[in-house]
C-alpha cells in the first residue's frame, strides 16, 4: 500500500463562526419626529467586530400632521412656521432597530444613528449600532460558551495535547496500515493542529 503524509488531514468543525450573517423583516424607531420605519434587513458582523445594519425600506409610519418623504424624516428640519424641510441640518435621532431573522431576534438599542440613505428603485437606510444583541431561536440548554479573546497574550509552553469536544480541528485516526517507519511522521502531522491552550481566569466580586 502506497502511503502519503497527505492523505492525513485535519478537517476543522463548523460550530465556530468568525463571522455572522442575518437578515429578515425589522422596524426602527424614531422620536424626532416621531416614527416607524420598516422594511428588509441584513446584519453583517465580521471577525474584527466590524459590522453592517442595512435596510431596503418599504413603508414609513409618521404622524398624520407629518408631511415630508423618508428623506426629510430622516435627514430634515422645519424651521418654525415653515413649510420647507432642510436637508443635512439633522438627523432624526433612531431609538430602536428590531428584526425578526432565521437565526432569532436582533435589537439595537444604544447609539443607534442613520449613517447612509441611498435613493433610486428602492431606498436603502445604513445605520450605525454600538451595542446590541441577538436573542437566538435555538431554545437547547447551552453547554458551552465560545468568547472572543482580545489582546491575548499566552506562554508557548502553556498548552495541553488533549481532545476536547470545542477543538476547531479534531486530530485524524491514524490508519494501522501505515509502514512503521512512517509512523512518527504520520503523527505529527495528524497532531499539527490539535493543541488547546490552557489559561485561568480570576473573576473579582466586588462587595
Amino acid at each position: 500500500m502506497n502511503f502519503r503524509l497527505d492523505d492525513i488531514r485535519t478537517e476543522p468543525r463548523n460550530w465556530v463562526q468568525t463571522e455572522v450573517k442575518c437578515e429578515g423583516p425589522g422596524i426602527a424607531e424614531f422620536s424626532d419626529p416621531e416614527g416607524i420605519l420598516q422594511g428588509y434587513f441584513k446584519i453583517h458582523f465580521d471577525e474584527f467586530g466590524r459590522r453592517s445594519v442595512e435596510c431596503e425600506a418599504r413603508s414609513l409610519s409618521a404622524p398624520p400632521e407629518y408631511d415630508g418623504d423618508i428623506l426629510t424624516f430622516l435627514f430634515g428640519e422645519k424651521a418654525p412656521n415653515e413649510t420647507t424641510w432642510f436637508i443635512g441640518g439633522r438627523t432624526n435621532p433612531c431609538t430602536k432597530v428590531k428584526v425578526e431573522t432565521h437565526e432569532g431576534t436582533f435589537v439595537a438599542t444604544d447609539n443607534v444613528d442613520v449613517s447612509g440613505f441611498t435613493s433610486g428603485k428602492t431606498n436603502k437606510v445604513s445605520f450605525s449600532t454600538f451595542g446590541s444583541s441577538l436573542e437566538v431561536s435555538n431554545s437547547r440548554e447551552p453547554k458551552y460558551f465560545a468568547i472572543p479573546l482580545v489582546n491575548f497574550l499566552w506562554e508557548f509552553s502553556h498548552r495541553l495535547l488533549i481532545d476536547h469536544p470545542l477543538r476547531i480541528h479534531p486530530t485524524p485516526r491514524i490508519p494501522d496500515t501505515i509502514p512503521e517507519n512512517m509512523r512518527l511522521a504520520a503523527a505529527l502531522r495528524a497532531n499539527e493542529k490539535n493543541r488547546v491552550i490552557g489559561f485561568q481566569s480570576q473573576v473579582l466580586k466586588v462587595l
